[in-house]
């Protein structure tokens, strides 16, 4: 179950949500020197579904964000890699994501993301 604890900080509020997952996937992405230039984060939710005795395990993996550090680094392809890598290995099946800002969309789109409907809410979701 989610959770949300609001917080009044001067004129400001801070929303922190707790959410459950099972596993936090993080992909960094580094020059050859070792820098980290940007990651790739991922969470992963397991639940038992089935009936008549037969359980299996639904996956719901969910693309949080992907981050580019430095402004210089950007529109050099690194998220780019990032998203050819989380698209073309065998570790997805479905990926959702919540992204919203235009770059990220428009970078979803071109990974093969589609705009569908999930529980009365878009979002873009990809499919192996």
């Amino acid at each position: 179950m989610n959770e949300t604890i609001k917080y009044d900080v001067e004129d400001y509020t801070i929303e922190v949500e707790v959410v459950n997952v099972d596993q936090l996937i993080n992909i960094p992405i580094c020059d050859k020197q070792g820098k980290v230039l940007g990651r790739a984060l991922l969470t992963r939710e397991m639940k038992p579904v089935g009936n008549n005795g037969v359980l299996k395990v639904k996956i719901a993996d969910v693309l949080m964000d992907i981050i580019v550090y430095d402004p210089d680094d950007r529109g050099k392809g690194i998220a780019d890699k990032l998203m050819g890598l989380i698209t073309g290995c065998d570790m997805f099946d479905t990926i959702l994501t919540g992204i919203s800002t235009e770059a990220g969309r428009e970078l979803c789109l071109k990974w093969g993301f589609k705009q569908e409907e999930y529980k009365e809410k878009k979002f873009l979701i990809w499919r192996k």
